[in-house]
């Protein structure tokens, strides 16, 4: 009896110490998805803010547009402070409660998208990566089955910390969120995972000046195909991009790292003859003329007299139809021209309304919005090195800024842990060290009591 009773012992210990590893794994994958996903949103909440747009356009909820800003900034949020409170084992029952009832939204949600394929992709991790709508669902099955078995097994394995700091454990990486989204939203995204990144060229070798060495990029319900000059499609395909194409030694075709940006005025399409080679230029991208306002509108006149003074061009560009342009000129006085690019690529190339693309020999070599720039514009096109140098390492300095960050909300959850648990480290070492002595005075019995035998 007393070795079965051993045997079912160690079976349930055996048991429980599989469902412990279970739940550490869960924690870890569906946490990690959830702390993934909202960083990826909350890095370029102007990349979100368009995709719930589109969403409510799709559903026809249009009165709920003004919305759309606040939704960009929440949603993250959420996702990245839940999935770290998962992750971390913290609100161990809460959490996986409030995390299981938005999954109970988004899971029929994905399946109608997957169904009635509204939109390309889900945008749930953003232009970091761009997965199916097919494969939105099946990640959500798992994560609504993983989230349902928690619901009891989770309260079974301890949490990291203790319940009384537990809600650090949301403020910190809460706090951490806000900033990077901040910066994205009034400067630009820290980390770009778009095309037109730093370093692109947007001017065509020499070597190429003709329609031929061009792909054009189309969608239509959902499907995007790629196309030459001599068989572009009908109307019903809507413009997404356009590749520029190198030449090889061979004499073929192939896609080159640069991109060329399609600009038009009127029907002509004239990029390589406002985009200067050598030198500097300045792209203006006004996505949206009626969200201008009046002081925006002013600054740009400034701007426009000030970088033809200095001699570098100013081109403005803009998604919007000839009417709302006509509409913008009467109100803000403007009479430099302003020519026209698809509005899903200038939003691609620049986050901001309008947005500041500064270039050097055809090469980007900063992004901004416009209002987080315009203080440095007047010393940058003086000639003031100094000032040169502080703009155009700005966008490197925001990586740098992200890793830092990075590592100090790691160091400071680190030492909360530290500081939280450190009570149970000293009563772990005191038994340690109980066990250790009682141990040597026993052997220490056994040995006079040997001794004494002897005798």
């Amino acid at each position: 009896m007393a070795s079965n009773d051993n045997n079912n012992k160690k079976t349930d210990n055996r048991y429980r110490t599989l469902q412990n590893v279970l739940v550490a794994i869960l924690r870890i994958l569906i946490g990690g998805v959830f702390i993934y996903s909202g960083f990826v949103k909350g890095v370029d909440i102007w990349g979100l803010q368009y995709k719930v747009e589109d969403y409510l356009n799709v559903f026809g909820w249009t009165w709920a547009l003004p919305l759309s800003s606040f939704v960009s900034v929440v949603l993250p949020l959420f996702e990245f402070v839940m999935g770290g409170l998962l992750l971390l084992g913290s609100f161990r029952r809460a959490t996986v409660i409030v995390l299981l009832l938005c999954m109970l939204v988004m899971l029929p949600l994905s399946f109608y998208v997957m169904v009635a394929n509204p939109v390309a992709d889900c945008g749930c991790f953003g232009d970091a990566w761009v997965i199916s709508n097919t494969a939105t669902f099946v990640k959500n099955i798992f994560i609504t089955a993983g989230l349902v078995w928690l619901l009891k097994a989770n309260v079974r394995l301890r949490s990291l910390f203790g319940p009384a700091v537990q809600w650090l454990t949301a403020l910190l990486p809460g706090v951490f969120l806000i900033y990077v989204a901040g910066y994205g939203n009034f400067v630009q995204p820290m980390l770009d995972f778009r095309p037109y990144k730093l370093g692109t060229s947007v001017v065509a070798p020499e070597t190429q000046a003709d329609d031929d060495d061009f792909v054009f990029v189309y969608e239509k319900d959902g499907i995007r195909k790629e196309f030459t000059i001599d068989n572009l499609p009908d109307s019903t395909w809507t413009f997404v991009d356009r590749h520029e194409r190198a030449q090889t030694q061979d004499g073929g075709n192939a896609v080159a790292d640069y991109r060329g940006i399609p600009i038009y005025d009127g029907d002509e399409e004239i990029s390589s003859l406002i985009i200067p080679r050598k030198g500097e230029a300045i792209l203006i991208l006004m996505s949206d003329m009626e969200e201008i306002d009046a002081l925006t509108s002013f600054r740009l006149n400034d701007l426009n007299d000030l970088a033809a003074a200095e001699g570098v061009p100013m081109i403005c560009l803009t998604g919007s139809s000839d009417e709302q342009l006509s509409e913008w000129r009467e109100l803000s006085l403007s009479f430099f021209p302003v020519y026209h690019v698809d509005g899903k690529l200038m939003t691609t190339i620049a986050r901001g309304n309008p947005a500041v693309v500064w270039l050097k020999d055809g090469v980007i070599r900063y992004k901004s919005t416009f209002d987080a720039l315009y203080d440095h514009m007047e010393a940058y096109l003086s000639g003031n090195k100094e000032e040169k140098d502080v703009v155009l390492e700005e966008g490197v300095d925001a990586r740098h800024t992200l890793i830092g960050l990075s590592l100090l909300l790691v160091v400071s959850l680190s030492l909360l842990l530290l500081i939280n648990r450190s009570p149970l480290l000293i009563k772990f070492g005191l038994r340690l060290r109980k066990n250790q002595n009682n141990k040597v005075s026993l052997s220490q019995k056994k040995d006079l009591h040997s001794k004494s035998i002897e005798k």
